[in-house]
């Protein structure tokens, strides 16, 4: 822009010297002692001096163009300085989310959504979502389905250890067990580190076939898990399996049968707001995450089913 304004303010001085006649040019200079060769020499160095002052006018002084976004910025500067910080609008912090899909018999199927920053495990067919997240890191059930929500401390939740964490270690572990290293696999694109789980010999007891004799947790090499909740699933899956996010879990009862318990189809890495972790609002609270989960009338047959069979006993 400058540039051209240069140009501009050039043509302009032509112009104005197109209008001194020859005879009052040479008058000029005979009259100034100027003895220049050629009968434009008095025009030719006016115009090469009005040239130069023209560029260097034009580099020196702010453009109208130029002018106008400076004085924006100034004028914006200052109604954020009338507004205050508090009053400005900000931008939401995010954070790096593994999105994972899996399929499960046990817990059916399910989107997880790992990060450093928080967990959550939304329950696709069962309507019920288990998040957790920084900086408070409290375990939070909700279903959006009965319009339920409870919230509890990782200490309370270990003391309640409800019924979702009794019958999965029933599902996915031996009775006694101790670790082994397993091989190396690949799931959904993620290399995996693998963990055995294996029954002790002589435990004294009679095991059914359908008891689990060995389970398989293949675990993300990539994958982190938040320390607080590693702390909190250690409780159901030990802390030993739960430092990063398994992606299949493959169990064997005593008769022989293999089951594969959870199965990851897919894997995303996403950059979120880590206000994905939080549950909506105008959710009723409940006193358990068993009602959230199962409801009343189901938590209710459950204990009467538990009721008739060990009376039979």
């Amino acid at each position: 822009m400058k540039a051209i304004e240069a140009i501009e303010r050039i043509e302009t001085t032509n112009s104005e010297l197109a209008q001194f006649s020859q005879k009052e040019a040479r008058k000029f200079d005979k009259n100034h002692g100027l003895n220049f060769p050629g009968a434009n020499s008095y025009s030719f160095h006016i115009l090469s001096l009005a040239t130069i002052l023209a560029v260097f006018t034009a580099l020196l002084s702010p453009s109208s163009s130029s002018a106008s976004k400076i004085e924006a910025r100034k004028l914006e500067n200052s109604k954020q300085g009338q507004l205050g910080k508090t009053e400005l609008p900000k931008k939401e912090k995010t954070t790096t989310v593994w999105k994972l899909y899996q399929k499960g018999d046990f817990m059916g199927d399910r989107e997880l959504y790992v990060s450093k920053d928080g967990y959550m495990a939304v329950y696709t067919k069962a309507k019920y979502t288990i998040t957790s997240r920084t900086p408070e890191w409290k375990i939070t059930f909700y279903n959006t389905t009965r319009k339920t929500i409870y919230s509890t401390t990782i200490a309370q939740s270990k003391k309640n250890f409800g019924l979702r964490s009794r019958f999965a270690k029933e599902s996915f572990f031996p009775a006694k067990y101790h670790l082994e290293d397993g091989p190396k696999q690949t799931i959904a694109g993620q290399k995996c580190s693998s963990i055995f789980c294996v029954a002790d010999k002589n435990i004294g007891k009679t095991q059914q076939k359908t008891d689990v004799e060995r389970s398989a947790f293949y675990i993300s090499d990539e994958i982190p898990m938040a320390p607080q909740m590693t702390d909190y699933f250690g409780q159901t899956w030990t802390p030993e399996l739960c430092k990063r996010q398994s992606l299949r879990i493959v169990t064997w009862d005593y008769a022989g049968r293999q089951k594969t318990k959870i199965e990851t189809v897919k894997v995303e890495k996403l950059e979120l707001p880590i206000s994905v972790f939080d549950p909506p609002p105008g959710l009723q609270a409940v006193k358990s995450e068993d009602q959230v989960m199962l409801g009343n009338d189901l938590i209710n047959d459950i204990v009467d089913d538990l009721g008739k069979g060990f009376g039979n006993k």
